[in-house]
């Protein structure tokens, strides 16, 4: 009965799961139960309970992605092979893994069962012999430093008269060895080429005439040592007292050689009565040297890795000083290794952003913990940047005292590259460079909020390129995505910084014109939209002329939501375009039309507290220094029954008009903490969760008694509540504010005023509240770097904080750009896309974990 292995496979799709099944099944050459899971976390507890032969791993998974859940399966498995799973654009972080110590990798698709059963095969053998390659270089370690020499004594005709206990260590007891002939253990081949007892005996018959020994080999024939294998020493040729030689090849029990040192001399009857000296036997030391020969061997492959190794390995003195560089890091970084030796490490590889202390207390740290791992920015020799990981580890003698640093360098330039560029994708319209369709609708969904609060006008717009397809199908996709290009450029041109313009799809834009006061302010702006794009526009031998229809809606008197004003945009555009294309239209409908809607809208905000069909999302908040997560805000979503997820911003407006919005703040902040606590009886680590009260909300009397009542059910501590306002609320009548705020405090939560900076900012009542944060909201750090006003707000927000000793954290976080200039302002914690949109309660649990793991 062939031997069952067992098999983990790791994949969230089913059709996968299914597709590996079968071809399993169809194998006849193993045995196999198979075990199946589809996220990395479940996959980690199964290794704790079972035994696993291999693991088949999908690197894209519900909670972990990309290289890193590789890496984390590997240091929970580390004996067991794992075989990659890959999609075919995967391919690239597959080949990582394999760099990484993936036994193999298979691209989905392209995988049957043979292909599939014999790199299971290989994989479980190769392991396997990687497991005893490590164990063999132990024992042969331990071997060379037990080891002590072999004393012999051989009598004249060639038998053992003694051998000491250490001849054990061959197998031998010493016994059995007494009275042997010695060429019982010379290697055949050599027994050939050595007449009697030379070797060991050192000279086996009398020295007359001074004549010479017999030669243990034919010079004329074979030229010195290279046909026998054998090293010979005459210690003194002149000398009749003895002769030394060395023997490399020896045969031991069970069929071993080994490789041994002998050194053999000869002794004589001393006698003086007699006129010849007789020889009498051989005394000598045998020593194996079969593991020193192999540890050479062995440090020669490590010296040949080292210096033919892909990644840059660097060796210090204890104080940081460069004692050795490999080729590679000459390679990429162009120094030479006289430019460096000697120097600092961290003074020749000068990190850029790194959160490392350079000189002594770096060192020092690497010595107490044993290790230190960091990336971050470089330059080469010529100032060119480039993306490094760095990992220093601490080498020490056998008496445990450090006496080296091991820096091990890599080139990830075009993996962080990757990141951003995804990360970029992810946002942005890959040909066009414009927001993308979600992190526009994102962007709209906060301007419907601050226009709500700020009861502003803004407008959102469709806009069409008219017959682009016809100049797509007439003149190709490159002169149309040319041409897409310009045009965007054209629109740009035409609009505020504030303003956003997106690119939805094909020749779709859409135009987000926040705080307008007036539609002729509008309108404005889309009759220089409508000139622009006309203006002919020259592609290679082409002169085209293109027009535009566009559609507006205003908010709020075509829509309170970013559906209905988008609906009610393109709507708008379509009349444009039945209406003879170059020119624009607005929305418009009638009053019935409106009310009937708000109607319904209210109907369905109402039955969805009943319904029970509202979530809460969960952002998490870092510390901008650190990288930790210090807290996360609760994020209200609604999953509607027939339009799926609905952001906050389409409907969070119309509950405030309808007064239901207290109801709703009251579920969200009991549900909140309900949560809290279910994470932390889980094991996770307690951080402080942000909880937004509306005005409507801070106005009811039984607020603070709704907040004490909550806190004593679910056994949260006050210290991980942190409630909201925005700064709009807080000075609508301060009296009773200052009252509120202290009798929360007095409850030991935290305070934050939102959206600071969007109104009065006054330091005087500022300074009255007892609060302990400052939140500055998305609308001054979108342009943060780019427009100078915003710059000045928000500098002149984290000064005021900072004198009066209040933490400031920033909201909307989306570029390293907006990161790089907070940090440098010396913002202490943000939220945004940049660090994570907001995710669901599963999604935050395996968050915290990840961060607790850190």
């Amino acid at each position: 009965m062939k031997d069952k292995k067992k098999i983990l496979l790791v994949e969230d799709n089913p059709g996968d799961v299914l597709l590996v099944r079968e071809m399993l099944g169809d194998i006849q050459s193993i045995s196999f139960n198979l075990e199946c899971t589809d996220r990395l976390s479940s996959a980690m507890e199964k290794l704790k309970r079972e035994h696993i032969d291999i693991i088949l791993l999908d690197l894209s998974l519900p909670d972990s992605q990309g290289l890193k859940t590789f890496c984390t399966m590997q240091a929970h498995a580390s004996k067991i092979p794992i075989v990659v799973l890959s999609g075919l654009g995967d391919e690239e972080i597959a080949v990582e893994a394999l760099k990484k110590g993936a036994q193999d990798y298979l691209i989905k698709g392209k995988i049957d069962g043979d292909l599939l059963a014999r790199t299971m095969r290989y994989s479980i053998e190769r392991k396997q012999i990687e497991l005893e390659l490590q164990d063999g270089k132990q024992r042969y370690k331990r071997l060379v430093e037990m080891l002590p020499d072999i004393i012999y004594r051989i009598d004249a005709n060639g038998y053992f008269t003694f051998v000491n206990e250490a001849v054990r260590v061959f197998g031998y007891q010493p016994e059995e060895l007494i009275g042997k002939h010695f060429s019982e253990l010379i290697h055949p081949e050599d027994i050939k080429k050595v007449s009697r007892a030379e070797v060991l005996l050192g000279y086996s018959g009398k020295a007359e005439n001074d004549q010479p020994p017999p030669k243990l080999f034919d010079e004329r024939r074979t030229g010195p040592r290279k046909t026998t294998g054998l090293q010979i020493r005459i210690k003194s040729k002149e000398s009749r007292e003895y002769m030394e030689y060395t023997i490399q090849v020896i045969k031991w029990p069970k069929k071993q050689e080994k490789i041994i040192e002998v050194n053999a001399a000869g002794y004589y009857d001393t006698d003086v009565m007699k006129s010849d000296k007789q020889f009498i036997g051989t005394v000598g030391v045998i020593r194996d040297i079969t593991v020193s020969k192999h540890a050479e061997e062995m440090i020669c492959t490590l010296s040949l890795a080292v210096e033919q190794s892909p990644t840059m390995i660097v060796v210090t003195d204890i104080k940081g000083h460069i004692d050795y560089v490999n080729p590679k890091f000459s390679k990429v970084t162009c120094f030479e290794p006289s430019e460096v030796i000697g120097k600092n490490l961290m003074d020749v590889i000068r990190p850029e952003g790194s959160q490392s202390k350079e000189g002594k207390t770096l060192w020092e740290t690497i010595a107490l913990k044993g290790e230190w791992k960091e990336e971050f920015s470089s330059r080469k020799k010529q100032g060119e940047p480039f993306w490094m990981s760095l990992s220093l580890s601490s080498i020490k003698n056998n008496e445990g005292v450090v006496t080296h640093y091991l820096a091990i360098m890599e080139d990830i330039t075009e993996h962080k590259q990757a990141e951003e560029r995804i990360h970029y994708l992810a946002y942005y319209d890959s040909l066009t460079s414009l927001p993308n369709r979600e992190l526009f609708r994102d962007r709209l969904n906060m301007a419907i909020i601050h226009a709500h609060r700020k009861k502003q006008m803004l407008a959102a717009a469709f806009i069409d390129i008219d017959r682009f397809k016809k100049v797509n199908d007439t003149l190709g996709h490159d002169t149309g995505d040319r041409l897409l290009k310009i045009i965007a450029d054209r629109i740009k041109s035409c609009i505020r910084e504030e303003d956003t313009l997106s690119r939805q799809g094909g020749d779709e834009f859409v135009l987000l014109l926040p705080e307008i006061n007036r539609m002729e302010d509008v309108n404005d702006v889309i009759q220089r939209i409508l000139r622009k794009v006309k203006d002919p526009v020259i592609i290679g031998e082409y002169e085209l002329r293109i027009s535009a229809s566009i559609g507006i809606a205003l908010y709020p008197d075509d829509g309170t939501t970013a559906e209905t004003l988008l609906k009610n945009a393109d709507s708008a555009m379509y009349i444009s375009k039945e209406s003879g294309r170059d020119n624009n239209h607005f929305y418009s409908s009638t009053m019935q039309e409106k009310a009937y809607e708000q109607l319904i809208e209210e109907m369905n905000l109402r039955r969805a507290l009943e319904n029970r069909e509202f979530l809460i999302y969960y952002q998490p908040q870092v510390n901008i220094t650190t990288g930790q997560i210090i807290g996360m805000e609760a994020l209200l979503r609604w999953k509607h029954p027939k339009k799926g997820l609905i952001s906050p911003a389409e409907f969070i407006p119309l509950a405030e008009d309808t007064g239901q919005i207290v109801p709703i703040d009251f579920w969200v902040l009991r549900t909140a903490c309900e949560q809290g606590m279910a994470w932390q009886k889980a094991g996770l680590p307690s951080v402080p969760i942000a909880v937004n009260i509306s005005g409507h909300t801070f106005g009811r009397e039984n607020l603070i008694e709704f907040v004490h009542d909550v806190l004593g059910k679910t056994n949260m501590s006050p210290n991980t509540l942190d409630l909201e306002i925005t700064e709009g609320i807080a000075i609508q009548n301060l009296q009773t504010t200052i009252y509120k705020l202290n009798k929360l405090k007095n409850l030991g939560i935290q305070i934050t005023i939102d959206d600071f900076g969007t109104g009065f900012s006054s330091l005087s009542y500022l300074s009255k509240f007892p609060i302990q944060k400052l939140k500055i909201g998305m609308t001054f750090i979108h342009d943060l770097h780019k427009d100078p006003t915003n710059s000045a707000i928000v500098k002149a927000v984290i000064s005021m904080a900072k004198s009066l000793k209040l933490t400031v954290i920033a909201e909307g976080v989306e570029t390293n750009e907006q990161f790089e200039f907070l940090r440098g302002l010396e913002c202490d914690q943000f939220q945004g896309y940049l660090c994570s949109k907001a995710i669901t309660v599963e999604e935050m649990g395996c968050f915290l974990a990840k961060n607790a793991g850190k």
